[in-house]
């Protein structure tokens, strides 16, 4: 069936519009129903809830505990956390359910919901189809009895236990390294400065406050010309921004200058490789990546694989091939030893052990060659998003893959979180890769 509540990542839209208090009620009740369906009679599912500090996350968590226990779900609040540690406390505390309320890096009116499975792992298109056969039609399910409602309790301290995870996970003293934090007024606010506190980092904080409604604004990932902007007052060694919901990550050096998504993919890789931790020498990526990527770890024996864009898609082949690490360009990193769930905090922690073995970024950067790549988001209509495979422009995709040749490639696709077209054209000659870009862009604006 055609799938069109969820989106690549999640529920999601703008808050009390798309994603409403009746949306959100009526999908718990779907998720109970579908729960239901795989549990023994008469045992209770058990849900764990995580938000971002969005000021939406009130309604949207009242709406989901309401529909979750009026079919006989209970449920336990583990408060602010980023989205990783939803992933990891849903399978450590054997809940059947993990769902965030958030809308990761999107600005402040939006919202949205993420669902884990038992295992910490995103939910298949399959089981998305079956949640959202049941949602379609959830008025025909009635309610639990009045004996059998669930009960909702607060566990915050689940935060502390997942930090304490991450921090004995990592095995590593930050002692000496001063680390710049801009958690973007998010998930990340408390627990990124008393995870790198408690490795011995002197840590800046900056955005480290429950601001939702400036969550993401001018700030964190999608900003980082803010944190480049303080790197220059402070005496910092290394600086993290992360996003609203910190399962991406944003690095820079202590000279300002940015590690890109690529880069960091790329230095992760080799520190892997050298300390004999890269399961079957592969790491797993997405066809968004650069290809110059591949060609550049290929010299020191990495193979990479790539996979359809998002977090379900790597998950799905590093699982079916026993991979430990992989990545998307825009800073999400899953290490597997750790967690299924790409993780920012986990992320910047690697990078600040591999200064503290004296790893130079500069020199290890050296060997990595990206080709030119152009990206540009087209903003479009519902049924313009639909128009990126019209025979019209599959055809001219065609003619101007022929004219890039061989170390080139064209990518559009439309976006699984906003109304915009994605646009990405790549190759060796930057006008001829900026020209294709716009002709396309402009391609889609018309159609």
């Amino acid at each position: 069936m055609k799938n069109k509540l969820f989106g690549t990542d999640g529920v999601r839209g703008v808050a009390n519009t798309q994603i409403s208090a009746k949306l959100a009620f009526n999908l718990a009740k779907a998720v109970s129903i579908y729960l239901s369906n795989t549990k023994p009679e008469n045992e209770k599912p058990k849900v764990v809830i995580g938000e971002d500090t969005r000021v939406s996350c009130d309604m949207i968590r009242s709406a989901l505990c309401a529909g979750l226990n009026s079919m006989g779900v209970d449920v336990v609040l583990a408060g602010v956390i980023p989205t990783p540690a939803i992933n990891y406390l849903v399978k450590e505390f054997g809940f059947d359910i993990g769902i965030m309320i958030t809308a990761s890096h999107n600005s402040s009116e939006y919202n949205g919901i993420k669902i884990t499975d038992k295992n910490g792992f995103k939910l298949t298109d399959e089981q998305e189809d079956e949640i959202t056969e049941i949602f379609e039609q959830v008025d025909e399910f009635l309610p639990c009895a009045a004996d059998q409602i669930g009960a909702t309790v607060i566990q915050e301290e689940l935060q502390k236990y997942w930090a304490d995870y991450i921090v004995e996970s990592a095995n590593c003293s930050l002692n000496g390294l001063r680390v710049g934090l801009d958690c973007a007024n998010g998930a990340s606010f408390k627990v990124a400065p008393y995870i790198f506190k408690k490795m011995g980092a002197t840590v800046v904080c900056f955005n480290c406050e429950d601001k939702g409604e400036k969550i993401n604004f001018n700030c964190g990932a999608n900003y980082p010309q803010f944190l480049e902007l303080k790197l220059k007052e402070q005496n910092l060694d290394i600086a993290f921004a992360f996003d609203g919901d910190a399962d991406r990550v944003c690095a820079i050096k202590g000279n300002g200058e940015r590690i890109l998504g690529d880069e960091i993919m790329f230095l992760m890789a080799k520190y892997f490789k050298k300390k004999n931790k890269l399961n079957q020498s592969i790491f797993a990526t997405t066809i968004l990546t650069n290809f110059g990527f591949d060609k550049s770890l290929n010299k020191f024996g990495i193979k990479v694989k790539r996979v359809d864009v998002g977090g379900k898609s790597l998950q799905k082949i590093m699982e079916n091939e026993e991979l430990n690490l992989a990545g998307e360009d825009n800073g999400h990193i899953i290490i597997a030893d750790v967690g299924m769930c790409s993780d920012g905090i986990l992320s910047a922690i690697y990078l600040c052990k591999m200064l503290k073995e004296g790893v130079k970024f500069e020199e290890e950067l050296k060997d990595y060659i990206p080709f030119y790549q152009t990206k540009i988001n087209v903003p479009v209509s519902q049924r313009q998003k639909q128009l990126n495979k019209s025979a019209k422009l599959l055809a001219v995709i065609s003619e101007l893959e022929e004219d890039l040749g061989q170390d080139g490639r064209i990518v559009v696709r439309p976006s699984g979180t906003e109304m915009v077209i994605r646009v990405l054209v790549e190759g060796v000659d930057k006008f001829q890769v900026e020209k294709i870009a716009k002709e396309l862009a402009s391609l889609i604006e018309k159609l």
